[in-house]
């Protein structure tokens, strides 16, 4: 299953998969599609060049997002993969990719943001 960079073509389904990680169900799930749409325009973020996904047959399985913050010389990641690919070989690849990035970027510091209970804590140890 290859990492690919964003395109404006994943939006929608970025945009849904994150919210089904976040919450499955429920009113909230249309609010957390919407709140990370806005995420993906924040001024500066470039998500072509700074978001990261695991795609397989159009699906969207897992995503890296590389925040920016350049006074400080520090990067963020927002790492998230389906249930299934926690710890596995492509979620090694896609925070490789990821940091990778933030590397290429010049940032010295890397700050990782895990889902609760996934197994990238492991993949990061």
């Amino acid at each position: 299953m290859p990492v690919v960079n964003y395109t404006n073509n994943h939006n929608l389904a970025l945009a849904e998969f994150v919210a089904s990680q976040h919450n499955p169900t429920g009113e909230s799930h249309d609010l957390c599609r919407d709140t990370f749409e806005s995420v993906l325009g924040q001024p500066g973020l470039d998500p072509a060049e700074n978001c990261l996904l695991l795609e397989a047959s159009g699906r969207i399985r897992g995503m890296a997002l590389v925040f920016q913050e350049f006074p400080i010389s520090r990067s963020v990641i927002e790492v998230m993969v389906e249930p299934g690919l926690s710890g596995s070989a492509e979620e090694v690849e896609l925070m490789q990719r990821a940091l990778a990035r933030a590397k290429d970027l010049g940032l010295r510091v890397v700050h990782v943001c895990v889902m609760p209970d996934s197994g990238t804590g492991r993949v990061l140890a």
